[in-house]
């Protein structure tokens, strides 16, 4: 590759990345803000239904925060195991 091709792929590749981090973030907001109707199984044992309503129900953003800090967090792993010292 001569040094003109490697300017002009990188603001290309900046633009997926941007495009990508868009999209993902647009998914989440619908997945986050759309009406979810659950139904409760009712021969579920009683803890295990508290501890469900408890996740799903009052603490359901901070559950789906977490494991979208965590997807970042193994992304980062991945990304710096990569990366030549």
């Amino acid at each position: 590759m001569s040094a003109p091709e490697v300017h002009q792929s990188v603001p290309r590749r900046q633009r997926v990345r941007l495009v990508l981090v868009l999209a993902f973030l647009v998914l989440l907001l619908i997945v986050v803000l759309s009406p979810v109707a659950w139904q409760t199984v009712p021969s579920v044992d009683e803890s295990l239904r508290a501890i469900s309503e408890t996740l799903f129900g009052f603490q359901l953003l901070a559950f789906e925060l977490l494991s979208v800090l965590l997807l970042a967090a193994l992304i980062g792993a991945i990304f710096l195991a990569r990366r030549p010292l």
